[in-house]
C-alpha cells in the first residue's frame, strides 16, 4: 500500500536519530512519541498486539510469547496505527475514541483490510525504509544479512523486497 507523502515525510523525520546503522531503536522512537509499550500475554492465542489511549496517554501491548523479531514488527504495527490517527488517515475513525477494541487489534489470521494494510506498511516502512532497502540490495547483501541489521525476520525483508520490486533468487 502506498503511503501518503506526509506519513513517509513523518517516519523519515522522526525516526532518523534513533537508527543504529539502519535498525531502529523502538523503545526510544516510542518515548520520542510519547508511547508507553507492554509485554503482555493476551487471553486470545491469535492477537499479537493492540494498542489504545488511556486518558491522555497510547499504549501499545505486545505479545510477550511471540519472538523478539514479531514483537519489533507488532509494535511498529501499532506505531502504524498511532501515525495513521495522528495523520487523520485509515486507523483515525477506529481510534478516534481512544479504544482499540475489536477493530486495531492485529491478528496473524491472515484477514486483510485497508486498516491493517496501511499498518502493516508504516511498520515495513518504520523497519525496513525503503531508500535502505535499496542501498542494502545494491552491496549485493543476501536476504538473511539484511534481516540482522534491521533486526527483522528473513521472512520480513524478504516480502518487503518483493513489494518493493526487487528481483530475488528463486530460493527466496
Amino acid at each position: 500500500m502506498k503511503l501518503s507523502p506526509e506519513i513517509m515525510e513523518f517516519i523519515e523525520s522522526s525516526s532518523k536519530e534513533y537508527r543504529d546503522n539502519f535498525a531502529l531503536d523502538l523503545k526510544w522512537f516510542c518515548k520520542s512519541l510519547d508511547l508507553s509499550v507492554y509485554a503482555v500475554e493476551f487471553e486470545d492465542y491469535g492477537i499479537s498486539g493492540a494498542i489504545q489511549k488511556d486518558m491522555d496517554k497510547w499504549e501499545i501491548f505486545v505479545n510477550r510469547d511471540e519472538s523478539e523479531n514479531r514483537q519489533r514488527f507488532t509494535i511498529a504495527h501499532e506505531i502504524g496505527h498511532f501515525i495513521s490517527h495522528k495523520f487523520g488517515s485509515l486507523s483515525f475513525k477506529i481510534l478516534e475514541n481512544g479504544s482499540h477494541k475489536d477493530h486495531a487489534i492485529y491478528k496473524r489470521d491472515g484477514s486483510k483490510n485497508l486498516v491493517e494494510q496501511e499498518a502493516n506498511s508504516i511498520a515495513a516502512e518504520l523497519l525496513m525504509p525503503s531508500k535502505d532497502v535499496e542501498v542494502l540490495f545494491e552491496q549485493n547483501l543476501t536476504p538473511e544479512e539484511m534481516a540482522e541489521k534491521f533486526e527483522v525476520s528473513t521472512e520480513s525483508i524478504v516480502y518487503r523486497l518483493n513489494n518493493l520490486g526487487f528481483k530475488l533468487l528463486e530460493q527466496y
